[in-house]
């Protein structure tokens, strides 16, 4: 039996979950900055955008793009991205 493909979140959305549960446990300050942080992300032409297409074009092609972003250590997910990116160098991926 085949299960269906997982679709990936939207972004905005995402962010807003992310930020909502980081408010009750991290400084007010912290929480502030890491707020401006993801608006500055989420602008139209910036990382959060570009970065999106190419998760969803690699989703497109991946049985399990799930398993390509997860666990997120800092240093997993810059490492993940680099190959995401040069896949998709490869491919001739547009974003």
């Amino acid at each position: 039996m085949d299960l269906p493909k997982i679709e990936v979140p939207d972004l905005k959305q995402t962010l807003e979950r992310y930020l909502a549960s980081l408010q009750p446990v991290i400084p007010c300050a912290q929480y502030e900055q890491t707020k401006k942080t993801v608006e500055e992300f989420l602008k139209p032409d910036k990382e959060g955008e570009k970065l999106q297409k190419l998760l969803k074009q690699f989703a497109e092609t991946s049985e399990n793009w799930v398993s390509f972003v997860s666990p997120l250590s800092p240093q997993t997910f810059e490492r993940q991205i680099r190959v995401l990116i040069a896949k998709c160098d490869r491919s001739q991926c547009v974003y």
